[in-house]
């Protein structure tokens, strides 16, 4: 009798008489070879697999479709929709499959030497955004435990800006120059990439940002975010206010703690204006963060707006909240941008806060949806905070890994450049556009984001579809064919 090879073996314990079939994963380490086997044999799909309790395959996640520890339950613990479970015969999958993992785990840890490392960079402001650094190393972490990428450990390098642009230049200039990094991943600054986005695209280097956030980040070539970004999440809030809440008089308030994010607050307005063929009762573009909120409040009250955008950090949203309750202004929805959905605002407002809107950038990092399985299991294991910003890193990383492993022959700045270049849209599950890097001058691929309202001191999700505005529409507006 024939002595079965052992990913035969594993063929065996996950596909039970499923034939067996010789594909070839040139890259795949034997926990890999198993994880995809066992998608081939049950026919599952795009399944977008990255850990299930300490494994990784890429950027493909275990129980991304449907998570058996919530009884396939969907966010908030609502029945499961179709994109969201696939039923108890699912949990029972993901079940078998990690015994299978558990198997295939004690010859992915055999696998201790690598290659010479694969150096990566990335640059934050880490007073203001430390997880989204943190997200991606504990992700590039899950992924060396299991083998690397081809062999090769991948060593992540971080810089701080420290929020000074000579810092966010000097920290480039070390990262492409002395360190010689294939990319950046997972970077969060407030000013970065407006700094440095003409270098990197002299250098030929991609950065995949895990927050952008100065509008540097969202028209440079070499640089695409993986998140929704400030001005069009502004955007997205006021189409949740109008097309979803149906409010009349909509209003918003954007802070712009750099000079150069007005022009792109008012960019993003005109095109919203155009599109919706709806005018705002009171615009406040471009306000200093140390501007009275008290006297902002106070205009949008006498404006009689009935929703408002107001895209303050956390510390702002926890004030504007505050000083609403102490002037008593009633039947206004608030409608706060991703840095307001935190514990921490739902922990400081309590009462004050009861129904008040977030736009969740990413799926809602507090909800019960089977999408965030391993997310959260990457994030626990590398002692991460749970928040959006984490979310960000994370998402940045997989794409990152995702390419490479796709990458034919050594991977070098230059094969990972040609890759992004020539990326065509992909579906990332815990996003709800297709990324895209490709050959554009600009990139915004994110384009939506969930609202999430506070109830009873926790976020819920308030709309069970992400607000969109697809980058067809955005060319539509900018060619004046819109409405």
């Amino acid at each position: 009798m024939r002595t079965l090879k052992p990913v035969e073996r594993l063929h065996d314990r996950l596909c039970g008489a499923a034939p067996y079939r010789q594909t070839s994963y040139p890259t795949a380490t034997m926990m890999e070879l198993a994880l995809r086997r066992r998608l081939d044999c049950a026919q599952l799909g795009d399944l977008q697999l990255a850990t299930g309790q300490t494994a990784v395959a890429g950027d493909f996640q275990v129980g991304a479709k449907g998570d058996a520890l919530h009884g396939a339950r969907g966010r908030d613990g609502r029945p499961g929709t179709a994109k969201e479970t696939v039923g108890s015969s699912r949990a029972r999958w993901v079940s078998c499959l990690l015994v299978g993992i558990v198997f295939a785990g004690g010859e992915a840890h055999a696998q201790k030497q690598f290659l010479e490392p694969i150096k990566v960079g990335a640059i934050s402001t880490l007073a203001l955004f430390p997880e989204s650094t943190a997200a991606a190393r504990a992700y590039f972490d899950v992924v060396n435990a299991y083998g690397g990428v081809k062999g090769h450990r991948l060593q992540l390098i971080v810089e701080d800006d420290k929020g000074q642009p000579q810092s966010a230049a000097e920290a480039a200039q070390k990262l492409v120059e002395r360190d010689r990094v294939v990319a950046n991943v997972g970077s969060a600054s407030a000013l970065e990439c407006a700094v440095n986005g003409k270098f990197y695209e002299s250098k030929g280097l991609v950065s995949i940002q895990g927050t952008g956030a100065d509008p540097g980040c969202f028209n440079s070539a070499n640089v695409a975010p993986v998140n929704t970004g400030p001005y069009l999440d502004a955007v997205l809030g006021l189409r949740f206010l109008v097309d979803v809440r149906n409010k009349e008089r909509v209003c918003l308030v954007a802070v712009a703690p750099s000079p150069i994010m007005k022009p792109a607050f008012e960019s993003a307005v005109i095109d919203w204006t155009r599109s919706s063929g709806k005018k705002l009762a009171f615009a406040a573009l471009g306000v200093s963060p140390t501007e009275s909120i008290e006297s902002l409040l106070r205009s949008v009250q006498g404006a009689r707006c009935d929703g408002v955008v107001y895209t303050g950090i956390e510390s702002e949203v926890i004030e504007w909240v505050k000083t609403a309750s102490r002037l008593h202004i009633k039947g206004v929805d608030w409608v706060f941008l991703s840095p307001a959905y935190t514990d921490n605002v739902a922990r400081t407002l309590g009462a004050e806060g009861e129904g008040i809107f977030a736009m969740s950038e990413f799926e809602p990092w507090s909800s019960r949806s089977g999408m965030l399985t391993d997310w959260r299991n990457v994030m626990v294991r590398g002692k991460v905070p749970l928040t959006s910003f984490s979310q960000g890193g994370y998402i940045a990383a997989s794409i990152f890994v995702n390419m490479l492993r796709s990458i034919p022959g050594e991977i070098t700045r230059e094969s990972v450049t040609a890759a992004f270049k020539a990326m065509t849209p992909r579906t990332v599950s815990l996003i709800g556009t297709p990324f895209v890097f490709g050959r554009g001058t600009e990139h915004n691929p994110n384009r939506a984001a969930m609202p999430v309202r506070l109830e009873t001191g926790k976020w819920v999700v308030a709309h069970f579809e992400y607000i969109t505005q697809t980058e067809s529409n955005r060319q539509e507006v900018r060619s004046g064919t819109a409405p």
